[in-house]
């Protein structure tokens, strides 16, 4: 992996990983696995998820049955906040 691109990736998951430490709630939710937080630096690159305590590892869907949704998943917007 080129330096660079793996520069990038590290900045992109060292800042959501800032924003989960500096925010106590947030951090109790991810940690105790009550949400699960998947990123990516780009769009070409695969999805990691954030475990508990720090840390990504690859992520992958828990039902094969999901993979007609991966399309909807990776062009999802999330630059805009959700309202429910």
């Amino acid at each position: 992996m080129p330096s660079q691109c793996h520069d990038q990736l590290a900045d992109a998951f060292d800042r959501i990983e800032d924003i989960i430490v500096r925010n106590g709630g947030l951090r109790q939710l991810v940690d105790g696995e009550w949400i699960h937080v998947v990123a990516r630096a780009n769009d070409n690159d695969p999805w990691s998820l954030r475990t508990p305590g720090g840390g990504w590892e690859p992520w992958h869907l828990a039902d094969a049955s999901m993979a007609e949704h991966r399309t909807t998943l990776s062009r999802t917007d999330l630059s805009t906040p959700l309202s429910i």
